[in-house]
């Protein structure tokens, strides 16, 4: 439900709405409108604390889910270095510093990291 009360307020498409659209334009007809701004309130709440929960989640995956070779990954457990949280808490410059982690490895990373929206904490 509280997808299209976020994403659908108007029609998809000048002359056909779709389903959520419908369904939103009902929910409007038929509560009052404080009683559908608290709706529309509530499916942001909802909606924000299942980012963060699924974004907390993601921080908390092993590096074993990137799409990295088994020696980078390895380099990465040697160094204690397991989450995700943990990889994007280092910047460029540590991890070049990390026993038998080089330009390449590094590069590796950063193409996995940017795949899932992330990235290296910057260089100071």
């Amino acid at each position: 439900m509280s997808t299209f009360l976020l994403d659908h307020f108007g029609p998809c498409e000048p002359l056909k709405s779709c389903p959520s659209c419908e369904a939103a334009v009902f929910l409007r007809s038929k509560l009052s409108i404080s009683d559908y701004a608290t709706l529309v309130w509530m499916a942001n709440n909802a909606k924000a604390a299942t980012f963060a929960k699924a974004t907390e989640s993601l921080f908390e995956s092993s590096v074993d889910i990137l799409d990295l070779d088994i020696r980078t990954k390895n380099v990465l457990r040697n160094a204690h270095i397991v989450t995700i949280r943990a990889l994007v808490n280092h910047t460029r410059k540590e991890l070049l510093s990390v026993p038998d982690l080089g330009r390449r490895s590094l590069a590796d990373i950063e193409t996995a990291l940017d795949q899932i929206h992330l990235a290296l904490k910057p260089d100071d």
